[in-house]
């Protein structure tokens, strides 16, 4: 398994900062809200107090049980479900709120907007979008989405420009857009609060 998340290099610098600044001032690991289970469930599960995350694809959701059973971690709770994965947040989360929520699954759009609709998101969590690029051009599959975020919220969008960390070279446009509130902080590009 690769083991790192599926976000641009910058965005992944930008998140793993996020966490380490939070463990340094709360003196305790975010919580991951997730749409789409993987290498970054992987990579996340040691920088974390709690994991949900949700899967509709029956292979993975076993593959990525079993590397994390095989780890240890007993603060993830993955959750197989059919699609439209937003129609399962009110049930499964309730009104608990994450410090990160990983969009990168299918339904994107719809599960941004159930997320901000459950105010899933913690006062000063970020929200990570990944293949922003189709927002526009051709597809202009998540088009909405930057409206969605427009109001109270400020977005940084990374762009992959080469080989990412694993050394795999991207054949299209390739950016990962992290979004907080507006009100809540400032933090630069590498994640840090200013």
């Amino acid at each position: 398994m690769r083991v790192i998340p599926w976000l641009t290099d910058h965005a992944i610098t930008f998140i793993e900062n996020f966490i380490a600044d939070r463990i340094s001032k709360y003196g305790i690991a975010p919580k991951l809200l997730e749409f789409g289970i993987g290498d970054s469930t992987l990579f996340f599960q040691d920088k974390t107090s709690k994991i949900i995350g949700f899967e509709h694809e029956l292979h993975w959701y076993e593959r990525v049980a079993e590397q994390l059973r095989l780890l240890g971690c007993h603060h993830a709770e993955l959750h197989l479900l059919e699609r439209p994965y937003s129609r399962f947040i009110e049930e499964i989360v309730g009104g608990e709120q994450f410090d990160v929520i990983c969009i990168d699954g299918r339904d994107r759009v719809s599960c941004l907007d159930q997320v901000l609709k459950s105010n899933c998101l913690s006062e000063s969590g970020v929200i990570v979008f990944d293949n922003t690029e189709r927002i526009s051009g051709a597809g202009q599959k998540y088009k909405e989405v930057l409206s969605m975020l427009e109001t109270g919220f400020q977005c940084i969008h990374f762009e992959q420009i080469g080989r990412d960390r694993a050394g795999w070279n991207p054949t299209h446009r390739w950016i990962t857009s992290v979004a907080w509130r507006e009100e809540c902080w400032q933090r630069t590009t590498l994640g840090l609060e200013l």
